[in-house]
Parts: C-alpha cells; structure tokens; sequence
C-alpha cells in the first residue's frame, strides 16, 4: 500500500521553486547593495558628517554623498579602514549577486568569503605601497589604516633582505609617476 502525498500541503516542485525565487532575491539585493556602495564611495566626501568625522555629527552639515548620511558613514569607513581596496568587496558583492539572480550562485560561499577577505587586507597593502596622488583626501595612504599598517609590516620585513627596501622604494616612485 502506497501512501500519496504523504508529509507535503505544497504540490511536487514548490520547494525548487521557493529556492529559485529565493536566488533571484538574494542576488537582486546584492545587486542593489553593490550599485549603492559604488554610489557611495564615487560621491565621497571627506566634508561629509559621518560616524568619525571629529566635530561632524548627522545633520551638523549638508550631506554631498548621493547615498545620504548612510552611504557617506559606509563611504569614510570603508575608505578610511581600506582605501582604494574597498572597491574590491563591492565588484565581489556585484558579481555574486549577478550570479544568484541567475540561479548559479557562488559555490563555496564561505571559503569565496575567506579568500575575499585575505585579497582586500593583500590589495590594501599593496595599494599603500603606492604614493597618493595629488588630492587624495585622507590622511592614510590609499590603501587605508588596514593597508598601512600591514605594509609597514612588509616593509620591515623587507628591510631585513639586503636591497629589496630600495627595489621596493624605487617601485613606489615610478608607479606614482
């Protein structure tokens, strides 16, 4: 004796349905987080009143950012912490989201995370090496507090190898040139 429907209110295939609209979803608003973050470190201003602004508190001054008080609190801190590095997790966030809206989300979302996380702390401190450019409007070097620090790390590392803190100087200069 065979037992029909048994377990189940929903019809067969509602549950791979459910799991594909959850996708499209879950990439629309990666999609949206991505195009906003872009939104937000393109329009950002270091006059912006944000979380750490010293004197700046929200609605002491107008806000430039197109993304509102918000956006320009993401934009400093994610500027601050990682400098230009922090461009990278918005194109990962952008691409995952493409991919779970159609249907083929990131395989092996965590270590994609872990390896994520390893290339902005790397790409941050290699963007440190580098000298600003005329107008840069941090304090930090561009690749922000975390890229600074971990290229000074680098950097006396190097300094113990006889010749590759001069090799690694001459790099920085001619690439600011």
């Amino acid at each position: 004796m065979t037992e029909t429907g048994a377990g189940s209110v929903f019809p067969a295939g509602t549950g791979d349905f459910m799991r594909r609209r959850l996708s499209e979803v879950l990439g629309l608003l990666m999609l949206a987080g991505g195009v906003a973050s872009i939104v937000a470190l393109a329009t950002y201003s270091p006059d912006d009143p944000s979380l750490n602004s010293s004197g700046n508190i929200a609605g002491a001054g107008t806000v430039k950012n197109l993304m509102g008080y918000f956006g320009a609190s993401v934009a400093d801190i994610l500027l601050q912490m990682f400098g230009l590095a922090a461009a990278l997790p918005v194109v990962a966030l952008l691409s995952w989201g493409w991919l779970s809206l159609r249907k083929r989300g990131p395989m092996r979302a965590l270590l994609r995370f872990l390896l994520l996380a390893f290339a902005a702390l790397f790409s941050a401190a290699a963007i440190a090496a580098l000298t600003p450019f005329a107008g840069w409007p941090l304090l930090s070097r561009m690749g922000g507090a975390v890229g600074d620090a971990l290229w000074k790390l680098v950097s006396m590392v190097l300094d113990l190898i006889p010749g590759a803190s001069i090799a690694v100087q001459n790099l920085g200069t001619s690439a600011a040139v």
